[in-house]
């Protein structure tokens, strides 16, 4: 079919450049051309992790984050940190610990 000499030929210019900006327009044309030619409804699935990886600040230019596993292929994930502008305060007792199961919730850490 014309759609998937289409699909070789943006993935094999994905394949060749190493600007991210070329690369995700490259991906957005894949996946649109994937969506509008269907064989039939698959599922994907998604580790709910991926989505807080656009705070790191060592991810690697080029990295593609359109794929399934990207993390985990192109990465290591002991190695990445979040820069100090970039953190939020997301704990949710602050200065408190667990209680014991059945109990009535945190306990004071004070």
């Amino acid at each position: 079919m014309p759609f998937q000499q289409e699909m070789v030929d943006t993935v094999n210019a994905f394949i060749a450049t190493n600007d991210s900006d070329d690369r995700k327009e490259l991906m957005k044309t894949y996946q649109k051309l994937c969506t509008e030619n269907l064989y039939d409804i698959g599922l994907t699935n998604h580790p709910g992790a991926l989505i807080i990886n656009k705070r790191f600040s060592n991810i690697p230019p080029g990295a593609p984050i359109f794929m399934v596993n990207w993390a985990e292929d192109n990465i290591i994930r002991e190695r990445v940190f979040v820069a100090a502008d970039a953190l939020a305060d997301h704990e949710p007792h602050p200065g408190t610990l667990s209680g014991a199961l059945g109990s009535d919730g945190p306990v004071a850490a004070d």
